[in-house]
């Protein structure tokens, strides 16, 4: 089976939790979280 950029998102999505910005504002002083940004350099802008 051929890995797409899709199949690799899908997979990542799958276990990865995701959160709202004020979830992740709310963790950041509470724990020690690690923020990834994954944005595209054109939504940067």
């Amino acid at each position: 089976m051929l890995t797409t950029a899709k199949s690799l998102v899908d997979a990542a999505n799958a276990v990865v939790p995701k959160i709202s910005g004020k979830e992740a504002i709310d963790m950041v002083g509470k724990r020690d979280p690690v923020l990834i940004d994954i944005r595209d350099s054109a939504q940067l802008e």
